[in-house]
């Protein structure tokens, strides 16, 4: 159950990712639409404003400025457009850059209950696991034969034994039995006493 209720999380997580990815494509596609609607409506009113040129120009002025007339009109229609298509790609560029520096949405983590701390008693000065980076960890549990302790998904030795693990972090503490490992007790996050013997009671988990 608890397995399936990992992969259950894990799951649900990845399509809460895919869909913040996709509104946010979208978001950038409509961003994209808009700025390509202004450019359509930039060149059209331009087209429109030449055509009003040409209907201003006075009888015979087309034919005495010749070549060199129309060659200025469409020198200048050519221009404003590369104009409206510069501006585009600076909003483009802009909306990519926006995109790529917003913040990945958080993974939501899946909280492991904490245990009441655990009683710590003083190791004696002659014991071999006395270094100040170590501990001693007895897990007392009344299960079924073979029960083993795993520190943060690690097998560190069977259970109401002491076993020698580092003490500058905390370790996810929980009982398993291979093959699998099948999760005899809850896990339980410990800080273990440096120089010192940390004893820690699980019971059983309580089957569905």
């Amino acid at each position: 159950m608890a397995k399936y209720r990992d992969d259950l999380q894990g799951a649900q997580l990845r399509l809460r990712t895919l869909e913040a990815k996709i509104k946010e494509k979208e978001a950038e596609l409509s961003e994209r639409d808009a700025a390509l609607g202004a450019r359509d409506a930039e060149i059209d009113e331009l087209r429109s404003e030449l055509d009003r040129a040409k209907r201003d120009l006075p009888p015979g002025a087309a034919a005495a400025g010749g070549e060199r007339s129309k060659r200025g009109l469409l020198l200048g229609v050519v221009a404003a457009v590369g104009c409206a298509v510069a501006a585009m790609g600076v909003v483009l560029v802009g909306t990519s850059k926006s995109s790529r520096s917003a913040p990945a949405p958080a993974a939501s983590a899946t909280a492991v209950p904490i245990s009441p701390k655990p009683r710590a008693t003083t190791i004696p000065a002659n014991t071999t696991d006395s270094s100040s980076h170590f501990g001693l960890l007895l897990v007392r549990f009344k299960g079924p034969a073979g029960a083993r302790v795993y520190a943060s998904g690690k097998d560190v030795g069977p259970v109401n034994s002491k076993i020698s693990l580092p003490c500058h972090k905390p370790a996810v503490i929980r009982i398993g039995k291979t093959p699998g490992p099948t999760w005899l007790s809850a896990a339980r996050t410990v800080q273990l006493a440096c120089k010192a013997q940390t004893v820690l009671d699980l019971s059983p988990k309580m089957k569905p």
